[in-house]
């Protein structure tokens, strides 16, 4: 999540941010594997909200523009949100 707080969302930012959902997804997935019955619907959400910014990335990579760049910035701050509500799942069962 760090490594996304420090992107520029710009047209030729994409191919980082695209990197940094990749190893995103596969740390979401390592959780998954370890942890889905107790945190399943947080889990859920986090992998909802990357989904959901993959595709505006995608969208944003095929045809770069104000209006495709636009829906980036609410992306990031639901993955955020998702994250923060998984974080503080965790850290009050620790």
């Amino acid at each position: 999540m760090d490594k996304l707080k420090g992107v520029s969302i710009g047209e030729s930012d994409l191919t980082e941010l695209q990197t940094i959902l990749g190893q995103m997804k596969a740390d979401v997935a390592q959780v998954t594997a370890d942890a889905k019955k107790e945190y399943g619907s947080e889990i859920t959400a986090v992998t909802s909200s990357i989904d959901g910014l993959s595709k505006s990335v995608q969208a944003a990579r095929a045809n770069p523009s104000k209006e495709t760049l636009r829906p980036i910035a609410s992306g990031v701050a639901d993955v955020g949100s998702a994250v923060t509500a998984l974080r503080k799942s965790v850290s009050s069962t620790c």
